[in-house]
């Protein structure tokens, strides 16, 4: 990694709005899922998830949710 790269730290109550999710499922999900980006203690009470980590989850739920083809979900319709 270089080191002049610059990363975008979120708090958890950014990343619960990122994700569309509340602050506890934020941490339910650190600490249950195995996939879920790592958070980051930067303070004695400050606690960041790397912006671009969160930004990689997104897309991995989205690849295992419609596909790798990003294929749009079929209306049950039938229109």
């Amino acid at each position: 990694m270089s080191a002049s790269k610059q990363h975008k730290g979120l708090r958890v109550g950014c990343t619960a709005a990122k994700l569309g999710i509340g602050i506890s499922s934020v941490w339910h999900r650190a600490k249950t899922e195995p996939d879920f980006p790592l958070p980051i203690k930067i303070g004695a009470n400050t606690t960041i998830w790397i912006e671009s980590e969160l930004d990689e989850y997104i897309e991995r739920q989205i690849a295992k949710t419609r596909g790798t083809a990003h294929a749009p979900i079929s209306s049950k319709t039938g229109a």
